[in-house]
């Protein structure tokens, strides 16, 4: 049925979807922080507040929450920068700078998951559920209002899939400026929040690593010597530096100038990316713990699971096609848990 109407119609039911699912994100935009997660909240809002006082300054803003020299730097700012220009343009309560920022955010992230969904799985239903998903689970509801950088990290992570997705389908001069374009916005993804930006990461490079397979099982009665250094070779390098490379070292530079402000403190060191190691990644004995396992399943069951299993009920009804979409389905689900395993110890001490 949804595939018979047209792309206008479709547009609209998409876009009417959107702008139901903004209104429970705007009751009571000037709530204070301290619903959930308030530590992490006050830490975000408070280096938008700093900006206020002292002036802004992108690499180098204060989080005084260590005490002096006041630095404590996690993420490129890009979400604190975009609420202090919400209060520049006339907003003057920061919570309400900050909520509406993460709202902004959540709608840039539903343009790219409808465009996402669309390149991937081809299917009009399965892109409508996704964003279904997306804008009405009640864990999407809370913490796409709440002031954390998390869906302005998703958002530049699904414009990192986007435009890879775009490259592959054009030519010319717009695969150049496409090239420019995911290596500028890798590097943003990458450094907001690496955490975040891992499993959008793994499906560019697996579905970078299909183009090349595919270019591969094209060429016959070729020599080794001359697939190696003919000129599509040296292009999937030049791709791959671009893509992946550049990115990596952008975010190592970031990572080791936040490093060195943290460690003027005694109490900011601590929070240096050496420190947190364990924190972020676990031992193996947490990740081969299966009760472990069990609490964050149980996490993942009460907030999300329900949901997800509706729309792979919803697979069962296609005809053609059906082991196209299950094979995406699957190799994203697998994503998540690839994910969880390899910073294990970050979800099972967040609930």
């Amino acid at each position: 049925m949804i595939n018979k109407i047209s792309d206008k119609k479709f547009n609209l039911i998409l876009l009417t979807i959107v702008v139901i699912s903004i209104l429970p994100r705007l009751i009571f935009i000037d709530q204070n922080l301290l619903d959930i997660q308030p530590f992490r909240q006050t830490q975000t809002a408070i280096t938008v507040w700093t900006y206020t006082q002292d002036g802004f300054n992108f690499f180098n803003y204060q989080t005084p929450i260590f005490g002096p020299p006041y630095q404590a730097p996690f993420e490129l700012p890009v979400f604190q920068a975009t609420a202090y220009l919400f209060i520049k343009l006339g907003i003057s309560n920061i919570e309400i700078a900050c909520r509406l920022t993460n709202i902004i955010f959540f709608l840039i992230c539903c343009f790219f998951i409808v465009s996402v969904c669309s390149k991937i799985f081809k299917n009009r239903l399965i892109t409508s559920l996704a964003l279904i998903h997306f804008c009405f689970l009640p864990f999407s509801i809370c913490w796409s209002r709440n002031v954390t950088i998390e869906y302005c990290s998703i958002a530049f992570c699904l414009f990192y899939v986007y435009a890879f997705l775009k490259l592959l389908n054009v030519n010319g001069l717009k695969k150049y400026l496409f090239l420019i374009l995911i290596t500028v916005i890798g590097c943003l993804a990458y450094s907001i929040k690496l955490t975040t930006a891992f499993p959008y990461v793994i499906i560019v490079f697996t579905f970078f690593g299909i183009e090349i397979i595919k270019h591969l099982s094209t060429i016959k009665n070729d020599t080794f010597f001359n697939v190696i250094f003919s000129k599509k070779t040296f292009e999937y390098i030049i791709y791959s530096g671009f893509i992946f490379i550049v990115p990596i070292i952008a975010m190592y530079l970031w990572v080791r100038h936040t490093d060195l402000l943290k460690m003027q403190s005694s109490f900011s060191y601590i929070t240096t990316s050496s420190s947190l190691r364990i924190w972020n990644f676990g031992t193996w004995e947490d990740k081969t713990n299966f009760s472990n396992w069990h609490i964050i399943f149980e996490r993942i069951g009460f907030a999300i699971l329900p949901f997800t299993l509706v729309g792979l009920t919803f697979l069962t009804t296609f005809k053609k096609s059906t082991r196209h979409l299950y094979v995406r389905f699957l190799f994203l689900i697998s994503v998540v848990f690839i994910t969880i395993f390899t910073f294990f110890n970050l979800y099972f001490e967040h609930d």
